[in-house]
């Protein structure tokens, strides 16, 4: 008997992270409605069978094998049960309708984090066990492993921690079959301690006593250890010494307002007292971050709740194992300091998920700045040697432990938008979850962009979304993403068939993809990959309406598009609308210098513009510079990038001329929006003549702003009334479309989509115009959930030419 549950369990990914709890229950429930139908043999039956069992799925790393041994011996069954490169394989003995109620039991109620997607039966001879067992896992079988991702520690792990009479009080390094870390530490599957970093530290008898207890918690759990036999905290002072006592003195220099770099599951935080501005001013300047905003962590809810407003599905999602970073909005008179997140309304918090986090919390400061220590541009520190060249002139002292990280991670974000969580960062505690793209495919390998890179990879149905890599133009950034993509493959035991990339031929990415000996190369436009990730996400295969919105991208045509609306299927697409152009002097220097857009857009639409404050500062030779490339359009690309608009307004009304991170911009922009402002400025769409696609004009909306300014009205409602003039022109020019095309969905992607007030505006619009809206929730809507958009096309295209009998040419126009 072959029974399949792949498209119930997987299903739980696509869930709104507040809802995975809930979710988890329903899915098991339906789960064991499809087992029972699905069940032949008669529950009275008492004759002894044995049975070959292959289970599928997230089945390891999650107490899968100990939860089977505990399920197989109250039931009175005997014989094995063992990790291998398909998974977990079962031999059981006994009476034909205890075998069958194990089943359906399993089936219902596997274990925390488990996911079930196939069991396959067979009948076979018996083998006569006398008792059931863990076997050491097996070599052979088809390799189809699912690689589970870091939990947070548990409540059962907090209590023992806090506990002094408990063997593990205090134990920097708890953990159990439900909690602690995997992907950071694994080399390997099958997930066997020997092919984790926990290699190093074999078991003292003690634990090797729990490790073979059936009924201990951590009954075959892979990265246990206690004080006598685990890794050790390690301090170094200033000089580089080391000195005892770690966590006391950790502790005593972050309450004196000290900075310390402290290694964690996935790569070093620097950490600093949140409250303390000369502290937090210091952690910036070695971060070189002058206004990029800083997360913060605090020990559990309670504390989370004096500082920001946490809703219950925040709260849900504070609290749930991978326990990521969420973006809430600040609480009036809060006692963080002014550049947590300066210019803006709301902070990235998340509760310690370590036990050392909760240690350090009994001693520091009750709030602490948790930010990744690393360069500019480069990936996070992992090993302590790296740390402590960075030492003296960096920070003033380092924690670390002697486990190694063979992952890099750093923490996920999310960001609420009123009742729905949007993923802004799939890292720590998701990567790498599989997502089910309900179509079978070659092994592909997906690279990415060239910011907020992640890595994708396919086997069958399932997409394999990595880790944030992020950066990549340094070299540390492009050995990190060389190691992810290799780890990634060797993890999972998938070699690609084919490799997918965006059209940018600067991209690192792109570079990584072209050199790439002895497979197929697809080519896929960025806003087409955005659209079939979201696409991808809600498991649509028919047409939409795509509304890609975000920075730049290179389009078909070679120019730099960012503000489309596609008509697109998985396997092509056609260009129905975007932004009016707009130009960039000096290419790259105007996204940091946002002025030089706001110059190119009066000067595009002849309007005089010498009294505006925001160009008061900049040298007169500077703008007669710009000015002249304009003109004979030196250096001046042009992009219908949404997101460039947004940096030109933050200019013209004096709000931010230059940039320190990206999106700043607009991140401020959306932060001074006058929220009872309902007002828009005038627009124009003009229709494409022969085929060519609409234009949605921009001189109206830059008069409005102009007339506004010259009158003195108020940044915030400027801005405001600029929202909502964006959200009123997509939305009436995508209905039209929709009319025209004969569609009535629409897919939404793109890092605009950040913005709360255009993607709830935007998705409000569209509904009332009767449209059906799809956006991103547990993928990135910008750069970060690109590859999975790879990943769907060049499946797509490879089913079409599978029926055609075409080659593979990569992104195709409908």
């Amino acid at each position: 008997m072959d029974i399949s549950f792949v498209h119930w369990p997987f299903l739980l990914p696509l869930l709104p992270p507040a809802c995975y709890t809930w979710g988890a229950h329903l899915l098991r429930y339906l789960s064991r409605l499809i087992s029972l139908s699905f069940s032949t043999v008669p529950a009275t039956s008492n004759a002894h069978k044995a049975k070959k069992i292959l289970i599928s799925g997230m089945v390891q790393g999650v107490g899968f094998r100990p939860h089977v041994y505990r399920l197989a011996t109250h039931n009175g069954l005997c014989g094995l049960v063992a990790n291998s490169l398909a998974g977990v394989e079962l031999v059981l003995e006994g009476a034909e309708a205890k075998i069958t109620l194990f089943i359906e039991t399993l089936l219902a109620s596997p274990p925390p984090g488990a996911i079930i997607t196939r069991v396959t039966e067979q009948n076979i001879p018996a083998q006569h066990f006398s008792a059931f067992t863990i076997a050491p896992s097996l070599t052979g079988g088809t390799p189809a492993p699912l690689a589970p991702a870091d939990f947070g520690m548990c409540a059962e792990c907090e209590r023992e921690l806090l506990d002094a009479g408990n063997h593990r009080f205090q134990h920097p390094f708890i953990s159990c079959t439900a909690c602690g870390p995997r992907f950071t530490l694994l080399r390997g599957l099958p997930y066997d301690r020997s092919l984790t970093t926990m290699a190093a530290f074999p078991l003292c008898p003690i634990c090797q006593k729990e490790y073979d207890d059936p009924s201990s918690r951590r009954f075959h759990a892979e990265p246990i250890c206690c004080p006598n036999c685990g890794p050790r905290l390690l301090f170094y002072d200033k000089n580089g010494t080391e000195a005892t006592n770690p966590l006391h003195k950790t502790a005593a220099l972050l309450t004196q307002g000290k900075v310390v770099a402290i290694k964690g599951v996935g790569g070093f935080h620097l950490a600093a007292d949140a409250c303390n501005q000369t502290a937090v001013a210091r952690l910036r300047a070695i971060k070189q971050r002058p206004d990029k905003p800083l997360a913060i962590m605090v020990r559990d809810l309670e504390t989370a709740a004096t500082l920001v407003h946490v809703s219950r599905d925040a709260a849900d999602l504070l609290c749930s194992s991978p326990r990521p970073i969420v973006i809430l909005p600040f609480k009036s008179a809060t006692p963080l300091a002014g550049l947590i997140a300066p210019g803006l309304a709301e902070v990235g918090i998340m509760l310690a998920y370590t036990p050392l986090h909760y240690l350090l919390f009994d001693q520091a400061p009750r709030v602490l700045v948790m930010t990744s220590f690393n360069k500019p541009g480069s990936p996070m520190l992992t090993s302590t040697s790296e740390a402590l060249r960075r030492l003296g002139s960096a920070c003033d002292a380092v924690l670390s432990h002697p486990r190694k990280i063979i992952n890099r991670c750093d923490d996920s974000v999310i960001r609420m938008h009123a009742d729905q969580a949007q993923m802004l960062r799939r890292s720590r505690g998701y990567a790498p979850l599989p997502i089910d793209l309900g179509m079978e495919s070659p092994s592909i390998l997906a690279c990415g962009a060239g910011e907020k890179v992640t890595i994708c990879l396919s086997r069958g149905s399932l997409a394999f979304l990595s880790q944030h890599v992020g950066e990549t133009r340094s070299p540390a950034g492009q050995h990190h993403y060389q190691a992810a993509a290799t780890n990634l493959q060797a993890l999972l035991h998938i070699t690609p068939q084919s490799l997918a990339h965006d059209l940018h031929p600067d991209y690192y990415s792109t570079r990584f993809a072209l050199a790439y000996p002895g497979v197929q190369k697809i080519a896929v436009q960025h806003h087409h990959a955005h659209i079939a990730s979201c696409m991808a996400e809600n498991k649509i295969d028919r047409a939409v309406i795509g509304l890609a919105l975000d920075g730049t991208g290179l389009g078909s045509d070679g120019t730099l598009w960012g503000g489309e609306i596609l008509r697109c299927t998985l396997s092509a697409f056609s260009r129905l609308a975007h932004f009016a152009p707009l130009a960039m002097p000096g290419a790259e220097a105007a996204i940091k210098e946002p002025w030089r857009l706001a110059l190119a857009w009066l000067h595009d639409a002849g309007l005089p513009h010498s009294d505006l404050a925001f160009l008061h500062e900049i040298p007169a030779s500077k703008k007669e510079m710009l000015r002249e490339m304009l003109d004979r359009g030196v250096n001046c690309p042009v992009t219908s990038s949404l997101g460039r608009l947004f940096d030109a307004v933050a200019a013209l009304i004096n709000l931010r001329g230059r940039i320190t991170f990206s999106a700043q911009a607009a991140m401020e922009l959306e932060a001074i929006c006058d929220p009872h402002e309902h007002g828009t400025y005038p627009f124009a769409v003009s229709r494409g003549l022969g085929g060519a696609p609409s234009v949605m004009e921009t001189s109206d909306l830059l008069q409005g702003i102009v007339n506004d300014l010259d009158r003195g009205t108020g940044q915030g409602i400027i801005a405001a009334r600029f929202h909502n003039t964006i959200i009123a022109m997509l939305a009436k020019t995508c209905a039209r479309l929709a009319r025209e095309q004969g569609i009535d969905e629409v897919a939404c992607s793109g890092g605009v989509f950040q913005n709360r007030i255009i993607s709830q505006g935007l998705q409000k619009a569209l509904r009332e115009a009767g449209l059906t809206v799809y956006c991103h929730h547990n993928i990135p809507c910008n750069d970060g959930g690109l590859a999975l958009g790879q990943i769907a096309v060049a499946a797509a295209l490879h089913a079409l030419s599978q029926e055609s009998s075409t080659s593979l040419v990569g992104t195709r126009h409908a």
